[in-house]
């Protein structure tokens, strides 16, 4: 994405299309085992070996469990975070939060912003606060405040220029602000921008491909075909 960025160039299509998938598998992945990120963006995404995984997991929550707003242990980045977390961290009268795979969803939707536009969507936002405020403390506040009180996000021209179905799937599937309104990354993969979308199969997978099954072991697994295959990381 750096390099895009440098190049002043923009990325096809499909690769914006392969991209999305796979930041998705990622995070559903992470869902499906019980964990909440929390702290999700673009710099927590690497590529390995061609392969696309999630870092910075030591940091994540386990599902339905409590967050205490003091709890420093906690890492989170503004322009990244959902609106209940907003206003989680100014209110005076809640002194925790539910981890919920929703918090991620948000910042899985402003992720794949950045795509698109190579700088977070809301850093504006943010700028417009610094410069007014008195110290970076009251502009974060002030941010928060903000953020928390949406309802609807401020997406930039170029997401809706870009692409249609992309736009889509960014301002009705992720980027909601009513958190249970809000599709879950498992959901969006089959969303119409990318469910075409094929996995490359590699030389490994196919040199230990299983036997070719008889017909009809194929027709009595029909009605059983998962909604979709991949690989998942455990965490340990």
């Amino acid at each position: 994405l750096e390099n895009v960025r440098e190049k002043k160039d923009s990325l096809s299509r499909e690769k914006m299309k392969r991209l999305c998938k796979a930041i998705l598998v990622a995070m559903a992945s992470l869902h499906a085992k019980g964990f909440v990120h929390v702290d999700m963006k673009p710099e927590n995404l690497m590529m390995f070996s061609g392969k696309l995984k999630v870092i910075d997991v030591d940091g994540c929550v386990k599902m339905n469990t409590k967050i205490n707003i003091q709890d420093s242990s906690i890492s989170f980045s503004p322009c990244y975070c959902a609106p209940e977390w907003a206003r989680f961290l100014i209110s005076e009268s809640e002194s925790s939060i539910t981890a919920q795979p929703a918090l991620d969803v948000w910042s899985v939707g402003m992720t794949l912003c950045k795509l698109v536009t190579y700088d977070a969507i809301l850093k504006p936002q943010y700028g417009n606060f610094l410069r007014n405020a008195h110290s970076h403390r009251e502009a974060g506040f002030l941010f928060m405040e903000w953020l928390g009180g949406i309802k609807k996000v401020p997406l930039p021209r170029t997401i809706g220029e870009h692409d249609k179905a992309f736009l889509d799937l960014i301002s009705e599937w992720l980027l909601v602000c009513k958190k249970d309104a809000r599709k879950s990354c498992a959901q969006c993969l089959s969303h119409g921008f990318i469910a075409d979308v094929k996995w490359e199969v590699e030389a490994s997978e196919v040199k230990h491909a299983p036997r070719p099954k008889k017909k009809e072991e194929e027709t009595s697994e029909t009605a059983a075909q998962p909604l979709h295959k991949g690989v998942l990381f455990k965490l340990n």
